[in-house]
């Protein structure tokens, strides 16, 4: 049996968080992780080798989740969803700098974009 692809969920919503796990949970294919701090995001990813990674940009801290994402591996070839309710054009600039595979999401999320990315990401993996 395939390894499943992993995801790590960082938003600082509950609601949110459990908006996006009900839907990556029809997706037999992924294993999601979710946090809600900073500090529990750069644990976590020590811990595992993840694909996907969709990371709220407004965490209600000094550090924006666009600022976090520059911990997730170089060499990785992670895909990165960022989502945020707040106008983020100020973070603009950052997002131009990762060099990583990404992708944003307006919220509240919408559910028929969220899955056209994920399935686009299954059909890279």
């Amino acid at each position: 049996m395939k390894e499943k692809l992993r995801c790590l969920i960082l938003d600082d919503s509950l609601i949110d968080q459990l908006s996006l796990e009900i839907i990556l949970s029809e997706y037999g294919e992924i294993k999601t992780t979710s946090v809600s701090t900073p500090e529990q995001f750069s644990q976590t990813i020590c811990q595992n080798n993840y694909q996907l990674f969709m990371i709220d940009i407004n965490l209600g801290t000094q550090i924006s989740g666009i600022e976090l994402a520059k911990q997730i591996p170089h060499k990785s070839q992670a895909w990165v969803i960022f989502c945020s309710a707040a106008d983020c054009q100020k973070y603009y600039d950052l997002y131009k700098e990762l060099s990583l595979r990404k992708f944003y999401l307006q919220k509240p999320i919408d559910e028929f974009s969220l899955r056209t990315y994920v399935d686009s990401f299954l059909r890279h993996f």
